[in-house]
């Protein structure tokens, strides 16, 4: 009985495993050589809020949270900071979208009750992306980034630990690089 129901199991995790990374977009530069450098430098401009008429996806805490957790995986990449004279400028941005959407009575409509209001509802849909960057600061050029969908309007006891575990996610595609041992 258990091992007809491994399959499915299999399956199942699988499908999970692929649509949780499905919405992730990355890319790198194949001629970098990552191992070629040691230091960064968070873009200070990147702590600047952009959105500011969307507070609850775009303030001050989020941007530092960003930052925060930003930096702890550039360190764990085996980089450390240098703000005087860096390798790599690592940074971030939080694209922000509306749409709206109008959803109307689809009963047929006729010359004769144009009085007839035919919209149910509008709503607003706000979506939200978060990119992360890395750029050789000699080149002037971005080496390695990645982005995908997200959401920060949650709550603040949440929000901390969906930024790291976000910006985790994104820094899985980055090119995998070991660092020789000195």
């Amino acid at each position: 009985m258990k091992t007809f129901q491994l399959p499915y199991l299999f399956i199942f995790l699988l499908i999970v495993s692929c649509a949780a990374t499905s919405s992730i977009v990355f890319d790198y530069d194949i001629d970098e050589d990552f191992n070629s450098h040691n230091t960064f430098v968070i873009c200070e401009d990147d702590l600047l809020v952009e959105h500011s008429n969307y507070p609850d996806y775009d303030n001050a805490s989020i941007r530092e949270y960003l930052s925060q957790e930003v930096s702890s995986q550039v360190e764990n990449l085996g980089l450390t900071v240098d703000n005087t004279n860096p390798d790599v400028q690592v940074g971030f941005r939080l694209v922000i979208s509306e749409e709206t959407a109008t959803f109307r009575d689809c009963s047929e409509f006729s010359e004769f009750n144009y009085w007839r209001e035919c919209t149910i509802e509008t709503e607003t849909y706000t979506d939200e992306t978060l990119i992360i960057y890395m750029s050789n600061l000699e080149k002037n050029q971005i080496i390695w980034q990645a982005s995908m969908p997200c959401n920060m309007n949650i709550s603040d006891t949440k929000l901390k630990s969906h930024i790291a575990k976000t910006v985790k996610t994104l820094f899985e595609t980055y090119p995998n690089i070991v660092k020789p041992i000195e």
